[in-house]
């Protein structure tokens, strides 16, 4: 059978983690063996505007949308530009554009693929339009190339604890170096690898990023020095050695835009009990007493989220002195990775994107999209979901004064004569502010509405 065409953008700035573990491993890497990929390579916004606008018939069957920066654009070049081109949106945090999935909303067509990374995610999506399809379609690993890379030879003598992600405030980092003292008088000799980039969130160790720093004061107060290691960026082999020598993998992000760490999934090919916050889909890979131990998260006081630190010191404690429990959950770990095998995710996404490709692929139709409103569509969103776009936005205005400026800065308007006196709104995100004519009453429906989208029971208040 032939292979479906799939394109997708590819960007030249290799510097986020976030484009080396999704772009590259599931795109780059992995369907190339089931589809033909074609690669926009491109640096900035407005050079993925460029390339839509050029997007010949033809060229792809379908067009992969894993870009923050481009997505609304993307949906709404479609129907300016009559495209008949399916897109494949991958939902790898619902979280981040709590109002910008409602914009896409309408603009989402039957042909469409909208897939998430786990439940959790599919679920909330489906909060905000429970008529949308949404389709589990995991992350995955070259589970080979990680089993010829694992080097395991201390066999549970090393104590050694090692976290690995971005080095951001709401991975969780500080809270884990906070615990060390305690488990260092519970567990002699026990030692912290701290896996990430010295610049934060970018794939780089030339510059040391203000919270890294704050990292580094905290160890030499707490006397942690001999304790706790950065070793800076590791990718690959070298990644997977680190890993692999490990006693706990830790990971006790509380990050809102979480839906399934691929960091997870990697401790537990190399067989690595994972310890982890109990949050967004982690429940999905990791199954507590099983294969792993969730802790609890807890709100606090300024209204943000973090681990029960004292469950994260006591589970970290427990898997370094409990020799039987650990290497039981080290086998558990390795059954549960063969899951994420890529040969297995990825034969299911083509199966699911052949099954889609036999639809017919009508034009867009620009015109009447423009003159509704996003009231005309009130039908595909969960009641409680539109009462907040009520709240935030004039649901009652055409859709090209509500979101046409999203494009106006990359491409002329089109000539017509409903445009002659157009003058776009603010970005209606600005809408949303201590400023705003409902004052603290606005900002608490936004935290409501952020509660309501990552799974949490809030009411709505007026």
């Amino acid at each position: 059978m032939k292979k479906l065409k799939i394109a997708c953008f590819k960007n030249r700035n290799q510097g986020f983690i976030s484009q080396v573990t999704i772009e590259d491993c599931f795109l780059f890497k992995y369907l190339p063996e089931y589809a033909e990929i074609i690669p926009f390579e491109v640096k900035n916004k407005q050079e993925m505007i460029n390339q839509l606008l050029c997007l010949q018939p033809g060229t792809a069957d379908y067009f992969y949308l894993n870009v923050r920066e481009v997505l609304l654009e993307a949906f709404l070049l479609r129907e300016e530009r009559k495209l008949e081109v399916p897109f494949i949106l991958m939902l790898h945090s619902v979280f981040g554009f709590k109002l910008t999935y409602p914009q896409v909303v309408p603009l989402i067509r039957r042909y469409d693929i909208v897939c998430a990374p786990s439940e959790y995610a599919r679920k909330s999506f489906q909060r905000i339009t429970p008529q949308t399809d949404v389709h589990v379609v995991s992350n995955c690993l070259d589970l080979n190339m990680i089993k010829n890379s694992r080097s395991r030879v201390n066999n549970h003598r090393a104590r050694k604890i090692v976290f690995m992600g971005q080095l951001v405030e709401d991975k969780g980092v500080d809270t884990v170096i906070e615990c060390m003292p305690e488990i260092l008088n519970k567990v002699e000799g026990a030692h912290l690898d701290i896996i990430g980039p010295l610049s934060g969130s970018r794939l780089s160790d030339n510059s040391v990023s203000k919270y890294v720093k704050s990292l580094r004061d905290t160890v030499r107060e707490l006397g942690l020095d001999n304790a706790v290691t950065f070793t800076g960026v590791k990718l690959n082999k070298e990644k997977y050695e680190l890993l692999s020598q490990a006693d706990v993998f830790v990971s006790p992000s509380v990050a809102p835009y979480e839906a399934q760490p691929v960091v997870n999934l990697e401790a537990q090919a190399c067989g690595i009990p994972v310890v982890t916050s109990g949050w967004a889909g982690n429940n999905e890979t990791v199954d507590h007493g099983i294969n792993g131990l969730l802790v609890t998260v807890n709100k606090n006081e300024s209204g943000g989220f973090s681990v029960d630190k004292q469950q994260l010191a006591d589970s970290i404690i427990n898997l370094l002195t409990d020799e039987q429990l650990n290497e039981s959950f080290r086998e558990k770990a390795l059954k549960k990775a063969e899951k994420y095998d890529y040969h297995l995710i990825i034969q299911k996404f083509i199966e699911l994107l052949e099954k889609y490709s036999e639809m017919e692929l009508p034009a867009g139709n620009c015109k009447n999209i423009w003159k509704k409103s996003l009231s005309n569509f009130k039908h595909l969103f969960a009641p409680q979901c539109y009462k907040y776009l009520e709240a935030f936005l004039d649901t009652g205005e055409s859709y090209r004064s509500l979101f046409y400026d999203n494009l106006r800065e990359y491409m002329p308007l089109p000539q017509s004569e409903e445009n002659s006196q157009f003058d776009p709104i603010k970005d209606f995100l600005s809408e949303i502010s201590l400023n705003s004519s409902r004052g603290k009453n606005k900002d608490k429906l936004w935290d409501d509405f952020c509660d309501y989208i990552n799974l949490r029971q809030v009411s709505f208040s007026d």
